[in-house]
């Protein structure tokens, strides 16, 4: 029987097999001979951090103007309700934490705030992550410290090269377009 080598190429690897080429009325063998493994291995791709378009300043402000609109009507209707059923005191409590959980819930489940969404821009972990209702707690929470601040956390997102007010910053988060 004679014997011969062949090198076979599958799937991106070399294989060595050892053929016996049979001689009359005899069956072929085949003893399968690993190829030496090689160290070099194709480059790991990042998927967490993606490259997102940072939202423009002025979609921002417009974003807040729809959900100030939204939450204007709401307290409208609010006060009207409460005025109605005389409960005006507890009311109040009752507004106040809705107004502060409003944007707390919608970042929380899908990124964007109603004027967000309606604008095309949402806010997800510097990472790239999205954003979890804890990390929409911490950035509202430091959007209380902006407005208390006489609004001066918002003025660094002029100048800051992520676009990160005070309250981005705190929560390590981004507003991107979609």
């Amino acid at each position: 029987m004679g014997k011969k080598k062949k090198a076979v190429a599958r799937r991106g690897q070399t294989i060595n097999i050892n053929v016996e080429v049979p001689q009359q009325n005899q069956q072929a063998q085949v003893n399968p001979v690993p190829a030496p493994q090689t160290t070099q291995q194709a480059p790991r791709q990042n998927t967490t951090k993606q490259k997102h378009e940072l939202a423009p300043i002025s979609l921002r402000l417009a974003a807040k103007a729809i959900d100030l609109g939204i939450l204007l009507l709401f307290t409208y209707l609010f006060a009207l309700v409460a005025r109605l059923t005389a409960t005006s005191g507890i009311a109040g409590v009752i507004y106040l934490i809705i107004i502060f959980l409003y944007p707390v819930y919608f970042i929380g489940m899908q990124g964007a705030t109603p004027g967000k969404k309606m604008l095309g821009i949402k806010v997800i972990r510097k990472d790239g992550s999205d954003c979890t209702y804890l990390t929409a707690l911490i950035r509202e929470i430091g959007e209380i410290i902006c407005t208390l601040i006489l609004l001066l956390g918002y003025a660094l997102i002029l100048i800051d090269k992520d676009k990160q007010g005070v309250h981005d910053k705190i929560a390590k988060t981004i507003v991107v377009k979609e």
